[in-house]
């Protein structure tokens, strides 16, 4: 089968956009199969804005480039791109008012700089502002009886092409934020690798209760908790590692042949650790995308080189990551 996983962590590159002065961060988990890359983009930490939007642009190392829209509140997203992501891809997160600013960005085997990504956005943007204001006079301009819907389409290809591309893979409201991943962006950034393992999809969003306790003291997790209560609430609980981590609690999230795990880590009843955790069988060396960020969790203490978890920590009063 032919068939590539790659990751790409996104390093913040302008500060102000967070929810709650943490640095804002992301990763890239893209999926080729059959000519096709499968892109999921998790972002956490962002504030909706009230004027301006953010994007994302995509190039890929075999010229191909695409452009999505993410609204006023970025969050999880999921597209398909007709590309190969096997070469190597960039991805940048940007605001844009006026002009675009970088947010984010990451490379991964390419050449691409922040700046080359940042002007496809401008570019994109100045068309579509282009064909929304060129439209009202054509309307004026031509009768309802002879209306031309294919010269209207052709001033919107772009515009209408980005919006297909940016079809959810996830249910959320608007103002939802990931919470699925952790803040790699501090530390890291433009890092990939072909990794064998079950990557980390979108999460969805519902109604739920308090599914962590009452005894939620911890800074960043008083931050967090809400959306935790959802993932906690939606998916099964999961008792694999609960002998292996004390005071720990789980849920198993599928998505199509995978899963990953979600979990928090208490000390004396509190918050200590949110925790994230992808199925594999132990390697002396983490996927070097997450070197330093995460540690071999074995299901058992008896079978320490068998088949665990490679777990990331994130500090509940923090946010930070825990270096390994």
């Amino acid at each position: 089968m032919d068939y590539i996983k790659k990751f790409i962590v996104l390093k913040e590159v302008t500060r102000g956009f967070s929810a709650n002065g943490q640095p804002v961060s992301g990763m890239v988990r893209a999926e080729e199969y059959r000519n096709e890359t499968q892109a999921n983009l998790s972002l956490i930490n962002f504030a909706g804005v009230s004027d301006g939007e953010f994007y994302a642009a995509f190039f890929f190392a075999d010229g191909n480039k695409f452009f999505l829209p993410l609204g006023v509140t970025p969050y999880s997203r999921g597209a398909e791109f007709p590309a190969r992501c096997r070469s190597g891809m960039a991805c940048l997160i940007a605001f844009a008012k006026e002009r675009a600013v970088p947010v984010l960005f990451g490379t991964a085997q390419t050449g691409y700089t922040a700046d080359d990504l940042l002007e496809y956005i401008d570019e994109k943007l100045v068309k579509s502002a282009a064909a929304a204001e060129k439209e009202p006079e054509e309307t004026q301009k031509e009768p309802p009886q002879v209306y031309d819907d294919l010269a209207v389409a052709t001033e919107n290809y772009y515009l209408s092409e980005d919006a297909d591309m940016g079809e959810l893979a996830i249910k959320g409201e608007e103002d939802e934020q990931n919470v699925s991943e952790p803040a790699f962006a501090a530390d890291a950034g433009g890092e990939e690798e072909s990794f064998g393992e079950e990557e980390t999809p979108p999460l969805r969003d519902d109604e739920t209760n308090a599914a962590f306790g009452k005894n939620c003291e911890s800074g960043y997790y008083l931050k967090v908790k809400d959306e935790l209560d959802r993932i906690f609430s939606e998916n099964p609980e999961e008792d694999c590692l609960k002998s292996t981590v004390p005071e720990s609690r789980w849920v198993k999230i599928d998505y199509g042949g995978g899963y990953y795990l979600v979990g928090l880590v208490e000390e004396k009843g509190k918050p200590k650790y949110i925790c994230y955790g992808v199925p594999a069988t132990y390697a002396p060396a983490p996927p070097k995308e997450l070197a330093g960020h995460c540690t071999f969790i074995p299901l058992s203490i008896f079978e320490m080189k068998g088949d665990g978890f490679w777990m990331l920590f994130q500090d509940a009063e923090t946010g930070e990551c825990l270096r390994f």
